[in-house]
């Protein structure tokens, strides 16, 4: 393409109100195609010429102006030549319309030009960001009216450009209707943001601390952690398995990403292991406190690799195991396990069951409250088999004390046996003790009738008398009937005589 000749003019700029009752403001904007661009992107920049009035539009003049914080725009000939660390601008423009790589002039302008072209009056070089251009129709040609597009600037922002926004002003502005400018009622700038974007790290191995200085180190956020089901337990623990956005994609931002790792359940927090009282069995009672777990299962109890019990129930706070060795501690670990299969290291805890079974002793082979018998057996067990008696008869300790027990020959009076149960375990001791009393002796009898061989014709004939036993009396007869023996020993009991001859009495008293 061959360039228009550069002319340089001094051109005196009179400002000359054509008309005083327009309908419409007259002004120029400058409009970026995007309100948003991505580092690698590419953009417009259209100068739109508003409400130009029917006397044409026949040259214009404005000066660019373009930076953003932290970096600069560059001008290039064409965004082939753009850097990754700047963002550059197409200048200058070149003398016909813009294409996808070099800025140049709109429809409005281009579309109006004459036989002879456009007359190139000024294009700088953009220098720390700014340039002016001034560009005027050849003679010839019908300046346009009405509102469009003068000129298009193409703008690439760099590969590596940081987040920022890209300020464009325009000054020293002036629109000719072929000799005199337009008295123009605003002038507007215009910007891009340039957000913040960045790529995605590969985090799969990486443990957590290291995902997350990947995360931090590429602008993101951890989004949620969650795990895989791990049924066959292949799958390696704290370390990354997988991510919710694929590495080397390009996002936003402090978004936040998802990663799965299968990270062990807590701990229990506590754990209390107490003996059961009163049991034999080798029991204990364990209580802990639940972690704070999510997707908490159940737990186990361990003694050393051996599964003891397990419990699907996250909310258990304890347990009851059985089976252990008693008066001897037994160091028992509990684990936690979740969902997904993992299961805790384990807290361990020291157990020590006791035999603490009440101990019990049973007399059951004795003499009775009162006997007339000075030698008997007296036999009696325990339901404990590891244990030892002694015995005792009144004071007197037995050498040995094994059911059944013998003695012989006791005196009248109170006499009482003991049994002492004492168990290997330590349980305390008990004691039974029967007691009895022996009595040999007979009841004192006295009777009060008629002297023996006397005669008599009274019918009844009244016999009475007295009886004593320091043992009480059973019973008391006359002729084999029963006597009523009185409080204080007395009785009386009339006897009737029914025949003639000789009568016999037996009074017979029982203790």
């Amino acid at each position: 393409m061959t360039r228009a000749i550069l002319m340089r003019f001094l051109i005196p700029v009179v400002s000359v109100l054509l008309w005083s009752s327009c309908a419409f403001a007259t002004g120029v904007r400058l409009v970026p195609s995007v309100t948003e661009a991505l580092p690698g992107d590419d953009f417009s920049l259209d100068l739109v010429a508003d409400n130009i009035p029917l006397s044409g539009l026949g040259g214009f003049q404005f000066r660019l102006a373009a930076s953003f914080a932290g970096g600069s725009v560059v001008g290039v000939d064409d965004l082939g030549q753009a850097g990754t660390g700047v963002i550059s601008l197409a200048s200058p423009l070149q003398v016909a319309q813009a294409s996808d790589i070099r800025s140049g002039l709109g429809d409005l302008f281009w579309n109006a030009r004459g036989a002879n072209g456009i007359l190139s009056l000024e294009n700088e070089q953009l220098t720390n960001g700014s340039a002016l251009y001034t560009f005027a129709h050849t003679s010839g040609a019908a300046p346009s009216t009405g509102t469009g597009t003068v000129a298009r600037f193409r703008v690439r922002v760099g590969s590596d450009v940081k987040p920022c926004q890209v300020n464009f002003s325009l000054s020293e502005v002036m629109l000719l209707d072929g000799g005199s400018s337009y008295p123009l009622d605003y002038v507007t700038g215009g910007s891009v943001t340039i957000p913040c974007f960045t790529r995605i790290p590969q985090m799969l191995g990486m443990t957590r601390t290291q995902a997350l200085a990947a995360l931090l180190a590429a602008d993101l956020q951890l989004g949620r952690t969650y795990k895989i089901m791990n049924p066959s337990g292949v799958l390696p623990q704290n370390q990354i398995l997988d991510q919710s956005l694929a590495s080397g994609t390009r996002h936003a931002c402090k978004t936040a990403v998802e990663l799965a790792i299968n990270t062990l359940p807590a701990d229990i927090i506590q754990a209390v292991a107490v003996d059961k009282g009163g049991d034999g069995t080798g029991a204990v009672l364990i209580s802990w406190t639940p972690p704070v777990e999510p997707d908490l299962a159940g737990y186990r109890i361990y003694n050393g690799v051996n599964l003891l019990k397990q419990i699907s129930d996250a909310a258990a706070t304890g347990t009851e195991l059985g089976g252990l060795p008693e008066s001897q501690p037994t160091l028992l670990r509990i684990t936690t396990i979740d969902s997904y299969g993992f299961e805790s290291a384990g807290k361990t805890v020291s157990a020590l069951p006791l035999y603490d079974v009440p101990l019990d002793v049973t007399i059951y082979a004795a003499p009775p409250e009162l006997t007339k018998l000075t030698s008997a057996d007296i036999a009696f067990s325990s339901s404990d088999t590891a244990v030892t008696f002694e015995c005792k008869l009144d004071s007197a300790a037995f050498s040995t004390c094994t059911s059944p027990v013998s003695y012989t020959q006791l005196a009248d009076g109170q006499h009482s046996f003991t049994v002492k149960a004492t168990a290997s375990s330590g349980t305390p001791s008990i004691e039974k003790t029967a007691a009895w009393r022996v009595d040999t002796a007979a009841p004192t009898l006295s009777v009060s009738t008629l002297s023996n061989n006397s005669a008599t014709n009274l019918s009844p004939l009244n016999i009475s008398g007295s009886v004593t036993d320091e043992n009480g009396i059973k019973s008391l007869t006359l002729n084999g009937a029963p006597v009523t023996v009185e409080t204080a020993g007395t009785f009386s009991y009339p006897l009737l005589l029914e025949i003639e001859g000789e009568i016999g009495v037996t009074v017979v008293a029982t203790d």
